[in-house]
């Protein structure tokens, strides 16, 4: 009976430890995992932020040429006009660049992180079936 004690407390410390290093691979591909999803909503904060600062820049050094030049044809809110329409188009155009890019990188799964957690959990169990 001690004999059988010592191999249940023996198969308990081994059960322990393989759990701790099933439980520490499955946080290391959740981390693999999140570290590539990321990136790619990385790539679109990216682009959204060259979007406003290209559309800022020239907005502000661009519009004052523009209206000028246009305003030596044509009234100058006429130009102002043309100069306004001409920037929203161009900012639609990016942004809409952007909103691509973020939609190929959502939405954020964990597909081989809960596969493996599931294939795991369904280990488990029939390992305590077995043991009954």
């Amino acid at each position: 009976m001690n004999q059988q004690h010592e191999s249940l407390g023996e198969a308990l410390h081994h059960l322990g430890r393989d759990l701790g290093d099933l439980f520490r691979a499955e946080l290391a591909l959740f981390k693999r995992e999140t570290a590539m999803q990321f990136r790619g909503l990385a790539a679109a904060g990216i682009w959204m932020a060259g979007a406003a600062v290209l559309g800022l820049a020239f907005l502000g050094a661009f519009t004052a040429l523009l209206i000028i030049t246009l305003g030596l044809a044509l009234p100058l809110w006429v130009s102002a006009l043309i100069v306004t329409m001409f920037y929203g188009i161009g900012a639609a155009g990016l942004l809409a660049a952007a909103i691509a890019k973020f939609r190929e990188a959502t939405p954020i799964d964990f597909d081989q992180t809960a596969r493996s957690v599931k294939e795991d959990i369904a280990w488990i169990k029939s390992g305590m079936s077995s043991a009954k």
